[in-house]
């Protein structure tokens, strides 16, 4: 009895390297959306929020705002030639650049 590999068409082969290539993009796409939410975006975005106000012997009410959410970047740097000689100190061995996200505008909230 002879045993010869068993080989697959062409055919069988492009089917299932097409399904696993559109079961690849889709789990990269539902990976992408659901970290959106979680993976903090660059820059300050305002955000509106409710808070109820209680104050003993009154009605509660509630009251909306607008505020910032957002991660600041920054970073560190050695100081350059200029800056080092500038300051002459050798406690500033780096140099850090920063930015806060702060509200900067009023605006009306209905």
């Amino acid at each position: 009895m002879s045993s010869r590999p068993h080989r697959l068409s062409a055919a069988v082969v492009q089917r299932w390297l097409f399904v696993v290539t559109i079961l690849a993009m889709a789990m990269r796409l539902v990976a992408a959306y659901s970290l959106s939410k979680w993976v903090p975006r660059p820059g300050c975005h305002k955000l509106a929020f409710k808070r109820t106000i209680k104050i003993n012997g009154c009605k509660p009410f509630d009251v909306h705002l607008n505020g910032c959410r957002g991660h600041c970047p920054s970073w560190t740097v050695p100081p350059s030639v200029k800056q080092a000689d500038a300051e002459q100190t050798t406690d500033n061995k780096f140099v850090t650049y920063a930015t806060c996200c702060r509200m900067t505008e009023h605006e009306l909230v209905r």
